[in-house]
């Protein structure tokens, strides 16, 4: 195998791939991405068992000299030597990879030699099932993960909620999230008559978040029994999906409220921030909101050691009753507000100890439920 790459080219493949490159491993190889030299295109391969990341690089226009292949083959290459080592280098790159295995690098007077594994004990990925795509924009798909993403559990107890259930029906996609303290939710259409419902772990979706940009492109997604792959602009992204049963999450969502605020949204955001200031140094960031008798809100924390801080902002619209105090997880709340682009949203109340309604005025597209912190 034998080709010439620019430098910027080949670094930033080996970046997009490198995140799945298996840091502690008892199989060496795994510590290493796959190269694989054809005569259109060179393909990047790395992977941890659980997610596997594979970038293409196409010769396109032969005349630019931005990838030019002498020959074809394969070889595997530790990641993070290579990674370090293109870093380092000045220029364009010189790849040869002789019958013994031995990767050498050249640019600019400079010679540097790695050993290569054997490819063939290098995984194979899944193989894609063209007949169950779905298609959906891009910038949709991000949207909605960001939405729902933050959400999810950190906590190994229960593995399914540690990721996100993706659901499709009748051409209604969904993503929910939840940590059983909060739930996020984020819907978007797909001209589909595919079903399926899957939870897919948070790697997977982190590193589509970090990967993918928001455009027009098209991505497109294949569902197997124990797989999820995502393919969009020159990168597939394949993972396993987590199993077990989702919870049914549908009868925590508020069908009447007690109360409805109607709220700017960036003074809402600011005047939680404020409160977290003491909030975070006691237990569950508890911040306190509460309508005054002038129909104001009041936000306000407390700490025993430290002080407390307090603030009244107006409310742009009250429905229902003026009845309201609850205790909520700032950070939480902040978390909820930071995916929410609408200048204005609602709050919904519908008792002691039920969970908060946050979402933008006048849209279903996503929402975000947050239970109360207990006082005592």
């Amino acid at each position: 195998m034998e080709f010439f790459i620019e430098r910027e080219l080949f670094l930033q493949a080996i970046q997009d791939v490198s995140k799945a490159v298996s840091s502690r491993t008892m199989n060496p190889i795994l510590s290493g991405i796959k190269i694989t030299a054809e005569s259109e295109n060179i393909t990047l391969l790395a992977t941890n068992s659980d997610l596997t990341i594979q970038k293409v690089i196409p010769v396109c226009n032969k005349q630019s000299h931005r990838l030019h292949i002498v020959c074809s083959g394969s070889t595997v290459v530790s990641a993070k030597y290579l990674l370090q080592i293109v870093k380092r280098l000045p220029g364009d790159i010189h790849i040869k990879i002789d019958h013994l295995n031995k990767i050498k690098i050249l640019s600019n007077g400079i010679d540097a030699n790695l050993n290569g594994f054997d490819f063939n004990d290098f995984p194979i990925p899944p193989k894609l099932d063209d007949s169950q795509e779905i298609r959906i924009p891009n910038s949709v798909f991000k949207r909605m993960v960001k939405q729902t993403l933050f959400a999810v559990s950190r906590s190994d107890t229960r593995p399914v909620l540690t990721g996100v259930h993706l659901s499709l029906e009748n051409g209604r996609f969904s993503c929910t999230a939840t940590n059983s303290h909060r739930l996020a939710f984020s819907r978007g259409t797909v001209d589909t008559k595919e079903s399926l419902s899957c939870v897919v772990p948070f790697s997977a979706l982190n590193e589509f978040n970090r990967l993918a940009e928001v455009d027009n492109e098209i991505l497109k997604l294949y569902i197997s029994k124990h797989h999820i792959i995502f393919r969009f602009n020159s990168i597939t992204l394949f993972s396993r999906l987590i199993e077990g049963n989702y919870p049914n999450v549908e009868s925590l969502i508020l069908t009447e409220a007690r109360t409805i605020l109607t709220l700017n949204k960036e003074m809402l955001q600011q005047g939680i921030d404020r409160a977290s200031l003491f909030g975070s140094v006691i237990e569950n960031n508890k911040v306190l909101l509460e309508v005054t008798r002038d129909l104001k809100l009041r936000i306000c924390s407390t700490s025993t050691v430290f002080g407390e801080i307090e603030e009244v902002q107006s409310i742009i619209n009250l429905q229902g009753e003026s009845e309201l105090s609850v205790a909520i997880d700032g950070n939480f709340l902040m978390d909820a507000l930071k995916t929410i682009e609408e200048e204005v949203v609602q709050l919904s109340y519908s008792g002691s100890m039920k969970p908060l309604l946050l979402q933008a005025v006048d849209s279903d597209l996503h929402f975000h439920l947050i239970s109360p912190v207990r006082t005592a």
